[in-house]
């Protein structure tokens, strides 16, 4: 997870997000209801839930900056390729449907915005909770 930080940590601030801790990061991916949608060839992202593009400031989220929030995790969901994985989250986000994504195949090209094309979800039988704190990234 550290080598995703510093990638995200070298960018230019473009997006405003739910950043997961790590232990919410764990027992996300050991999650026997996720573990089995995790295909081994994906490089795991499981990092943060979009709020939306750019920054907070002077916007009707900026209270929520540095904030702890906690993120309830209701279904899974694949991409139609099996390209993406991510999960489904009660949270305010301008994306249509709040996610997290959990990996990606992007030796196929998949990249982590694909997760906002996935129409086939999965309601879990035991939601998870999670939890992160709102940063601009």
């Amino acid at each position: 997870m550290e080598s995703f930080d510093k990638f995200y940590n070298s960018k230019s601030k473009g997006y405003s997000a739910v950043v997961l801790d790590d232990e919410s990061r764990g027992r996300l991916l050991n999650d026997p209801q996720i573990k089995e949608y995790i295909n081994p060839d994906h490089e795991i992202i499981t990092h943060h839930m979009t709020i939306k593009m750019g920054g907070l400031v002077g916007t009707p989220y900026e209270a929520r900056l540095n904030q702890r929030e906690v993120l309830k995790v209701t279904d899974i969901g694949v991409s139609d390729d099996g390209n993406v994985v991510a999960v489904k989250v009660d949270g305010e986000s301008t994306n249509k449907i709040p996610h997290v994504t959990i990996s990606v195949n992007r030796k196929s090209g998949a990249k982590p915005k694909d997760s906002n094309k996935i129409t086939n979800w999965k309601q879990l039988t035991n939601p998870i909770n999670l939890t992160g704190v709102v940063k601009e990234l």
